[in-house]
């Protein structure tokens, strides 16, 4: 990595670090091309090209192993930088034993834990609130990380995005959002719908964000903007926006056909104007490497992918797995003792510090011992942060079932904007950062806000990342009508909707035992749990 505080392509990158740039370009336009042949002939059923994207490769110079990527799916060259290899792409692209997701993911949508490069979401936008939630965690580490969250003009619009960036504006959190226009969301035209695109031209600012434009057909020219950028990340730890402007020179995947929408004189215009690979060529030769050796380049990496290529669809086929969460830890499996807590005295979990001696003798409400097991879990592990609505004292949630514990643990009990979908998918992020967070939607009543994130996303990481990627988030909702008079927006459960969700223990106590006991053994299994409480 190149240090963030230089930024001159000229002064900055020998000859030789060019030509490993232009490598890594080419490279993810040859997979490409492989990658459509295989599809083509039926041999691979999912494509989606990078093709005029790859001018991202110059981002990777300014990012360390501090840092963390939620990745575009078109961003197979700046991914090829970062040390995913042509071989795991391959792997994706025929749904193979060994790739990432043991052939559970779409081609393109990839993973590396050891290189913090997050499981890419399906559901475009997603990833914003994810990317959020890395930072909330990562903001004052060592090495000044940060969080790149990989965007499309189209999806700029999803409802997560937008919230992601009003979150990292109030919370002053360091993600670079990097929108990537290529002018088109499918075949809509995204010109006047995205938040940058207003009537008025484009917009210099984003709730209080300067807003960059780099030319993104010009690689060369995005080194020393995105350099800047970083650098002043790393220094003021908040967010930043770019536009990557580019030209699509593909389908907008194997399933689409381009010339139903554009004409061929746009198609053969973008792909002379717009591919960043001829511009880069030609910034090359502008520095003397030899033409000989640039135009060798792709003949030679052609070469070498090929018998990569056919190596991985000649590879396994993956097994079958009947499993959509981990398995259960021994002491939280069947037959293993119910753990409720030891309201008296010291036990082998901690002190139950919530409730003093003398009400350790008298039966618990179920709240005191929802309270009482969040108090010995935020002690015994500095890891567990809730966050919610009201939470925070006086109030102590709505219920009062977290009162008391923000002057016990200051800063790990947090009060949330008013968005369901922004607690759940913050705290996924969160937790894929290390965390144990705690979530809690007031009423059940708008699980259905928060939905997007737990079947999507919470859902479904462990199965569609094999378990290299865990978001242990446990999810307290109120459930129920407690009076009359509530109507249809403050009386439901919602359970059986929770229960049908693959990937989500669902848990419902009918006592103050049945709940210390079930939350504890939430907190124990780590698996992605939706805890529903009667209001009362």
């Amino acid at each position: 990595m190149k240090t963030p505080y230089h930024n001159d392509i000229d002064q900055d990158l020998t000859p030789k670090d060019l030509l490993r740039l232009y490598t890594t370009m080419v490279t993810a336009r040859e997979m490409d091309l492989l990658e459509q042949s295989y599809t083509g002939r039926g041999e691979a059923f999912f494509h989606v090209s990078g093709a005029g994207h790859e001018g991202t490769v110059v981002l990777a110079e300014h990012l360390g192993p501090q840092d963390w990527l939620h990745c575009h799916y078109r961003d197979k060259a700046l991914m090829l930088a970062r040390g995913l290899t042509p071989r795991m792409f391959f792997l994706s692209l025929f749904n193979k034993d060994e790739s990432h997701s043991r052939g559970r993911q779409m081609n393109a949508h990839m993973s590396a834990p050891e290189l913090k490069v997050l499981s890419l979401v399906g559901p475009v936008g997603n990833n914003a609130l994810h990317a959020a939630g890395v930072a909330e965690v990562v903001k004052n580490q060592q090495g000044a990380p940060l969080v790149l969250c990989g965007l499309g003009d189209g999806m700029t619009q999803e409802s997560e995005v937008l919230e992601a960036i009003g979150h990292t504006v109030r919370n002053e959190l360091p993600v670079l959002f990097v929108v990537q226009d290529n002018a088109f969301a499918i075949s809509t035209q995204t010109k006047g719908k995205t938040f940058y695109s207003t009537p008025q031209g484009k917009a210099e600012q984003f709730y209080g964000i300067p807003i960059e434009y780099l030319d993104g057909r010009q690689p060369h020219l995005c080194y020393d903007g995105f350099g800047r950028i970083c650098g002043e990340m790393r220094r003021d730890r908040e967010p930043r926006i770019v536009v990557f402007e580019v030209d699509r020179l593909s389908n907008h995947t194997n399933a689409d056909d381009q010339r139903v929408y554009r004409s061929a004189d746009e198609i053969a215009k973008v792909n002379e104007s717009g591919d960043p690979i001829i511009h880069f060529q030609k910034y090359l030769l502008e520095r003397g490497i030899e033409q000989e050796q640039v135009y060798r380049i792709p003949e030679e990496i052609r070469a070498e992918l090929a018998p990569i290529a056919e190596e991985a669809f000649r590879s396994a086929e993956p097994r079958p797995f009947a499993g959509a969460s981990a398995p259960l830890p021994a002491n939280v499996g069947p037959g293993a003792p119910e753990y409720r807590g030891d309201m008296t005295a010291m036990n082998a979990m901690g002190a139950m510090n919530a409730v003093n001696a003398d009400e350790g003798k008298k039966p618990l409400t179920m709240l005191e011992a929802i309270r009482g097991v969040l108090g010995e879990r935020m002690a015994a592990d500095e890891r567990v942060y809730l966050f919610g609505e009201d939470l925070e004292d006086p109030k102590g949630d709505v219920f009062g079932v977290t009162k008391g514990l923000t002057s016990r643990f200051p800063g790990r009990v947090r009060n949330s904007p008013l968005s369901e979908s922004l607690i759940v998918g913050e705290s996924i992020g969160e937790a894929l950062a290390g965390r144990r967070p705690v979530a809690f939607l007031q009423f059940a009543d708008f699980l259905p806000i928060a939905y997007n994130q737990i079947v999507s996303e919470l859902g479904s990481m462990y199965w569609r990342t094999d378990g290299n990627w865990q978001a242990p988030v446990i999810v307290m909702i109120t459930c129920g009508g407690y009076k009359p008079g509530l109507g249809p927006f403050h009386a439901s459960s919602l359970e059986a909707l929770a229960a049908h969700t693959p990937g989500i223990d669902v848990l419902m106590p009918s006592t103050a035992g049945d709940a210390a006991g079930l939350l504890n053994a939430a907190f124990e299994s780590g698996r992605p749990t939706l805890f529903f409480y009667p209001k009362t």
